[in-house]
C-alpha cells in the first residue's frame, strides 16, 4: 500500500478508444497465452496463469486489509485505488469511492485519522495489515495441506493451485514490507511501518483536516472571503499545518491583499523550526513565482 498520498496519477475518465484499445489489447495477449498453454495443458504449465491471477485477487484482499483495519480504529477511509493504468470503473463501495484500474497489481488507500491520540500506533497498524492478511491467508492455506505437499513439487491441481497462492501471497507480502519510497510522497507499508512511530504531531493533523483544506481551496476562485474564513478557522486550530499557510496566502491573494499574504508568508518562514525551514522557504518561493509583485 501506497497510502496518504496518491501521487500524480491522472485521473481523467478513460476515453471509449481507451476502453477499445485496452480491451483488444488484453484478449489479443492473454489469448496467446491462454492458446500456448492449452496445447498441453498440465498443473505445471497452468502454475503461472494461477499466481497472476491470485496476485490480481490478492491486491484486492491486501487494499481491503488496510481499508478494513482503518475503519475499525476509527479512521476514515476517503479513497481506494486498486491497480495502475487507465481507469476502468469507480464504483462506491461501503460509501468509499474506489478507483479501479487496468492492471491490479499494486493499490492505494487514502485515509483520514478521527483524532491525534494514539495517531502513530494506529497508523503502524494500518500500514501492516495489508501484508499482514497476505501472510495470514498464506499460513492458513500450508497448514491446510502441509508444509512438506507445500514446499514438493507435484503435478496434483490442488496442490499446484495452493502453491501458487501461496507464493502469490508471499512474493505480494515481502515486496511490500521491502522498506523503500517507490516515489516521493509514497512509502511501501514496510517503511511505513517503521517510520510510524516517528511522524511528527502535524503530519497527522494534515491528514485529519486535508479534505475541508481541500474543500476551501476548491472555494478560492467562487468564494475568496468564504475560502479564507474556513482556512483562517483551521488555522487557528492547527497552526503549525504548512498547506494552511499556503492556502490562506492563495485567498489574500484572490482577495487582492497579496503584499499582506508575502508578510504572512514571511513570518511564517521566520517562526517555522530550522528542520522544517526549507519547505517553508519552498511554499514562500512558489507564491511568488506564481505572479510578479506589484511595484
Amino acid at each position: 500500500m501506497f497510502h496518504d498520498h496518491p501521487g500524480t496519477a491522472d485521473r481523467k475518465p478513460p476515453s471509449g478508444g481507451d476502453r477499445i484499445f485496452l480491451f483488444v489489447f488484453c484478449l489479443i495477449v492473454f489469448g496467446l497465452f491462454a492458446a500456448e498453454i492449452l496445447r498441453d495443458i498440465t498443473p505445471g504449465r497452468m502454475a503461472t496463469l494461477f499466481f497472476f491471477g491470485f496476485y490480481g485477487l490478492l491486491t484486492v484482499i491486501h487494499e481491503a486489509g488496510h481499508a478494513v483495519v482503518a475503519r475499525l480504529v476509527g479512521w476514515r477511509v476517503e479513497r481506494v485505488q486498486l491497480g495502475f493504468g487507465p481507469t476502468v470503473g469507480r464504483p462506491t463501495i461501503g460509501g468509499v469511492p474506489v478507483e479501479l484500474r487496468a492492471f491490479p497489481i499494486v493499490g492505494l488507500v487514502e485515509v483520514v485519522p478521527d483524532r491525534i491520540d494514539g495517531a502513530r500506533w494506529k497508523n503502524a497498524l494500518i500500514y501492516a495489515a495489508g501484508p499482514g492478511v497476505e501472510l495470514l491467508l498464506a499460513a492458513a492455506v500450508a497448514l491446510a495441506i502441509g508444509w512438506d505437499t507445500l514446499l514438493a513439487s507435484s503435478d496434483d491441481w490442488g496442490v499446484v493451485v495452493a502453491q501458487s497462492f501461496c507464493l502469490a501471497a508471499a512474493l505480494g507480502a515481502g515486496f511490500n514490507l521491502l522498506p523503500f519510497s517507490p516515489r516521493p510522497g509514497q512509502v511501501t507499508d514496510g517503511l511505513g511501518i517503521l517510520r510510524s512511530p516517528f511522524v511528527p504531531r502535524v503530519v497527522f493533523e494534515a491528514m485529519m483536516i486535508g479534505p475541508e483544506v481541500q474543500a476551501a481551496l476548491a472555494r478560492i476562485e467562487d468564494d475568496p472571503p468564504g475560502a479564507l474564513a474556513a482556512l483562517e478557522a483551521l488555522h487557528r486550530r492547527f497552526p503549525d499545518v504548512m498547506l494552511l499557510h499556503a492556502g490562506i496566502a492563495r485567498a489574500l491573494d484572490a482577495l487582492g491583499r497579496r503584499e499582506e499574504a508575502l508578510l504572512r508568508l514571511r513570518r511564517f518562514v521566520d517562526e517555522t523550526d530550522p528542520d522544517d525551514r526549507p519547505q517553508a522557504e519552498a511554499i514562500l518561493d512558489a507564491f511568488r513565482a506564481g505572479r510578479p509583485t506589484a511595484s
